[in-house]
């Protein structure tokens, strides 16, 4: 069970710090040309993962307790609440599901762990954001690596032309050898060799109007990586107010149900 919470604690950590370090090498600014995107600040990040590690985490008996008093069915419940409050901290849907499987195991001997419960829904709340925000964060690494091999490609071509042309002719000394990356991504739509100068200059043309879709692509990847960012913190927020709402909401059932 010690290997569960670890593990846990190990997605979490390793979620943000890819974004830390996505930060403090990546080109997130460069957009493309004359334009400036704004990134999710470092600080930001920081701070969210300061916050998320202070936060206490289920303990090994917590999760024994949870594994010996629910079925493998209800622990899939437990996780779906989570993953819904992780989308939408006022899920009314994981409201619902919450009371009903509340009401199934009311009566459940050994009597529930509430607390465990509660911890057990917004540790894996956090899970499910975490992982989005990784995935937010590799997308941004995609874009940016394809913006770098497209430049250099850009810059490579630059160079050949000016080195290998002929005088009064379209022909190259030599021929241009495009990537085999870019092709290989689909930046490209072919990569047999350039020996023609007009033919090497529409393709320069080519990666600099993809240099363009990319940076545009990238743009949102930004976005979207800041709005995960917000919905993260908008989560920390608001934990104990979720925590106390689904706390309560089980031990008004369960004195119900017990009379």
């Amino acid at each position: 069970m010690n290997g569960q919470q670890s593990k846990k604690q190990v997605l979490i950590t390793a979620c943000f710090g890819a974004v830390l370090y996505l930060y403090g090498v990546g080109d997130l600014a460069a957009a493309g040309r004359g334009s400036t995107a704004i990134p999710p600040s470092l600080q930001q990040a920081d701070r969210l993962q300061r916050q998320l590690s202070d936060h206490k985490t289920l303990t090994a008996t917590q999760i024994n307790r949870v594994n010996m008093a629910l079925t493998s069915d209800q622990q899939q419940e437990l996780n779906q609440i989570g993953k819904l409050l992780a989308k939408d901290p006022n899920s009314r849907l994981a409201q619902k599901r919450w009371q009903s499987l509340i009401h199934s195991m009311a009566t459940a001997k050994p009597a529930l762990d509430v607390n465990a419960l509660v911890q057990w829904v917004m540790q894996e709340s956090y899970l499910q954001a975490s992982s989005s925000l990784r995935s937010h964060a590799d997308k941004v690494k995609f874009f940016n690596e394809q913006k770098d091999r497209i430049r250099d490609e850009i810059n490579r071509a630059r160079a050949h032309t000016t080195g290998h042309s002929r005088r009064g002719g379209n022909s190259l000394s030599s021929a241009f050898a495009p990537d085999d990356r870019l092709y290989k991504n689909r930046l490209i739509p072919a990569r047999r060799p350039i020996v023609e100068k007009s033919i090497l200059t529409t393709y320069i043309s080519g990666l600099e109007a993809k240099l363009v879709s990319t940076s545009n692509d990238g743009q949102l990847a930004n976005v979207e990586l800041q709005n995960a960012l917000q919905k993260q913190q908008q989560l920390l927020q608001t934990l104990s107010h979720i925590s106390k709402r689904l706390h309560d909401t089980a031990m008004a059932i369960i004195r119900k149900i017990g009379g």
